[in-house]
């Protein structure tokens, strides 16, 4: 990845300008009202979502991983499917106070009711070259991430029977602390659809999805992913579950990719674990005879899954 890296933002920032030019500018700019987890700061103009380039090495090395997925023929760009459609690099303000975004596609754009849900994958949580000091502060985050391999970042499901948006944040999530709790956190994911047929074809759509993500890891030797995340979202309007946009499987957040020189000596055991572990998950809701979903409170009014009951 490393020789990618000098010309890696040369040419997101001339994919951005063909971007610009060929969409006749760039249109009214708004905050994203969907946004679920990751940094703050995400835009949206139309159709797309504009994400902060981060400072330093951490936004060369996101930008760096999207061209790959689109030059690279050794496996890589087999994610495709799985990533937003990136359009480059674009940069917003004055020379005094400039960003640079990441032009990617709203995958919520076709959903009338967009459900979204941020997983965080994987056992590990900082970079091999972390100080004691960072890999002490991130774990004590979440210690249970290490034996989980995943966490439940945040999410916002539609209520159809309360006819409005139920949002659970970060601070949620970090409550979320077994693999009982993140079995509870899906099914309220799934809480708009509390028929045994559309649930079951939801979450078995998500299923399939899954194993193909999953099957792609355990044949890859090349790239670790730390602290990235998939973004599972549906059309919480109950219509039309399985039309080509109504369900949405990616990945997402790659400021933390690492490229592993030895090939075949590596495999991101950490990523598969957390795939693992949220298919076996899924596979249990989709089995379910019968699941009592509790009215949901937002994150606001400190949100409570206690109530879910699982008969099989």
């Amino acid at each position: 990845m490393a020789r990618w890296r000098d010309g890696a933002m040369a040419m997101a920032m001339t994919r951005g300008k063909l971007f610009t030019e060929s969409n006749g500018g760039l249109g009214m700019v708004a905050r994203m009202a969907m946004q679920v987890g990751g940094h703050s700061g995400m835009l949206t103009i139309g159709r797309y979502c504009l994400k902060p380039v981060q400072s330093g090495n951490r936004g060369i090395r996101e930008v760096t991983f999207y061209e790959q997925c689109l030059h690279r023929g050794d496996g890589v760009e087999q994610l495709q499917p799985f990533l937003c459609d990136y359009h480059g690099v674009i940069v917003l303000g004055t020379n005094a106070c400039e960003q640079h975004y990441l032009v990617l596609d709203d995958c919520t754009n076709d959903m009338a009711r967009p459900c979204a849900l941020d997983i965080k994958l994987g056992t590990r949580t900082t970079e091999p070259n972390a100080s004691l000091k960072k890999q002490r502060k991130q774990l004590a985050k979440y210690p249970p991430q290490t034996e989980l391999g995943c966490r439940l970042v945040g999410m916002r499901v539609w209520s159809r029977s309360q006819s409005q948006y139920l949002e659970f944040d970060k601070a949620w999530g970090f409550t979320v602390r077994d693999a009982t709790g993140i079995r509870h956190g899906f099914i309220e994911f799934f809480g708009g659809h509390s028929e045994l047929t559309n649930r079951r074809l939801l979450t078995r759509e998500f299923i399939r999805r899954l194993r193909a993500l999953l099957d792609w890891f355990e044949h890859q030797d090349q790239l670790e992913f730390i602290s990235s995340s998939l973004l599972l979202v549906y059309n919480g309007t109950g219509e039309a579950l399985l039309a080509p946009q109504a369900v949405q499987l990616k990945i997402i957040d790659f400021a933390h990719v690492l490229a592993h020189v030895r090939r075949g000596a590596f495999s991101d055991s950490g990523y598969i674990e957390g795939l693992r572990k949220v298919i076996s998950l899924l596979e249990d809701i989709s089995h379910a005879r019968h699941i009592e979903f509790p009215i949901a409170k937002p994150a606001s009014a400190q949100a409570d899954l206690q109530a879910v009951q699982i008969s099989m």
